[in-house]
């Protein structure tokens, strides 16, 4: 069977008020909007061609036709655009079958139809317009106003027609994809442009406190220290030795406190300023382990430091010396009384690699993700500061052109392991 012959539908198809076929109809962008030269050119070709006086391309919605073309409509359709669907033929073919009619007054399905009065269709052959998609959202057709026979030549023209038809429609919905594209792109990078904005601010305001923090607290804390220091000299009784005791841990605290504060700040500027010189493993290892050394006694860990032979590293010392005093002070605050804490210095896989190894009560598997994160604390038996120092010896370490990595197991103790450059490689100093 031919099928621009197939019988159509003796109902309405519910392809007219079908969800799916009318939102891709709403979103192709072509409905109320003003003829354009592109299906204009089609209609009066289809016109021509099948000497036909009417020609349309018709949008079928759920309450009626719009022409995005009309070639030889007149009246009151012609200036609207658009009929009811109480005279639409081509409401019949959104099932996506073509609809040749001969003579609409004989004919089942449109006999009653208003056109056929109103506005004179008696014979009509409307083939689907379809979406990329191939949702048919309307109807390419030519009508004539006297009986007529279709012919097999007349409908292929019509079909080959009804194709150039759609093609314009897909351009446009690709066109109108591509603007709600470049739209949301634009709109993506605005709001980028704000939250960019903002963060600038928002770092501009924090250095500014750094600042203040830096120098305007510091002042009156080494006032308050060289106040101890001289009611020390003049020998105070056992009371007042246990409150300036307190008074300088409260001042070290918090000196240690400004110091990391300014520290994170200039790792994330990348302006920590390196001075790297060759120094051997054991010096820095000697120096971290004598500084932490009361404090392991007190608590009853023993402290171990070892190197290999002969290991030379190009470093910042004083930065490398801060990242090992926090690496151990760390595993000394959370080892208990008869653990053991080791600090070593050896050479792996062609590099310096310093480690922490102790034997306390270790990291969870979610703590190990974020141990590295700015301000984590990590619970409260975590201990006291402002949870930058491992941030801050993060980014020591990769100023140096290293890399800083951890591992543990709740219950296991944890293992901080870190690489810089040895003294044959003669790294660049790098900021960061």
């Amino acid at each position: 069977m031919d099928t621009r012959r197939a019988p159509a539908p003796q109902t309405t198809p519910g392809s007219v008020t079908d969800p799916e076929r009318l939102a891709a109809l709403e979103a192709s962008g072509l409905l109320d909007t003003a003829p354009e030269a592109a299906f204009d050119r089609l209609t009066r070709l289809a016109a021509r061609l099948l000497d036909a006086p009417v020609a349309l391309v018709s949008l079928v919605d759920d309450r009626r036709q719009f022409f995005k073309s009309c070639v030889g409509l007149s009246g009151l359709p012609a200036v609207r655009r658009e009929t009811p669907l109480s005279h639409s033929f081509c409401q019949y073919v959104t099932g996506g079958v073509p609809l040749i009619v001969e003579d609409a007054r004989e004919h089942p399905l449109v006999k009653d139809n208003l056109a056929i009065e109103d506005l004179g269709v008696v014979a009509y052959a409307g083939f689907p317009v379809r979406d990329t998609q191939g949702r048919t959202l309307g109807s390419f057709c030519v009508i004539d106003t006297e009986p007529r026979q279709w012919s097999d030549d007349e409908l292929e023209i019509l079909e080959d027609l009804a194709s150039s038809v759609a093609t314009e429609v897909r351009l446009r919905q690709a066109l109108t994809r591509s603007e709600e594209r470049a739209d949301t792109a634009e709109r993506v990078a605005g709001e980028l442009r704000r939250a960019e904005a903002s963060l600038r601010r928002a770092l501009q305001a924090r250095d500014e406190i750094a600042a203040v923090v830096s120098h305007d607290l510091r002042n009156p804390l080494n006032a308050i220290a060289m106040a101890v220091g001289l009611l020390h000299a003049e020998a105070p009784g056992a009371s007042g030795v246990e409150h300036l005791a307190k008074i300088e841990r409260a001042v070290e605290r918090m000196s240690r406190l400004i110091r990391d504060l300014v520290d994170i700040t200039k790792v994330e500027h990348g302006s920590l300023d390196l001075e790297i010189e060759p120094v051997p493993a054991a010096e820095l290892i000697d120096a971290a382990c004598g500084e932490l050394a009361d404090s392991a006694e007190a608590s009853g860990v023993r402290l171990d430091g070892h190197t290999d032979e002969g290991l030379v590293v190009q470093v910042d010392r004083h930065r490398i010396l801060q990242v090992l005093s926090n690496l151990l002070a760390n595993a000394l605050r959370h080892t208990p009384e008869g653990g053991r804490v080791e600090v070593t210095a050896t050479v792996h896989q062609g590099e310096a690699a310093f480690a922490v190894n102790d034997t306390g009560c270790g990291l969870s598997a979610e703590e190990l993700d974020r141990v590295f994160d700015r301000f984590w604390r990590g619970g409260e038996r975590r201990g006291e500061g402002a949870g930058l120092g491992l941030a801050i010896a993060q980014g020591i370490v990769e100023a140096h052109g290293g890399r800083i990595e951890a591992e543990s197991k709740e219950g296991e103790g944890a293992l901080f392991r870190f690489t810089v450059g040895r003294e044959e490689e003669t790294p660049a100093p790098s900021n960061r």
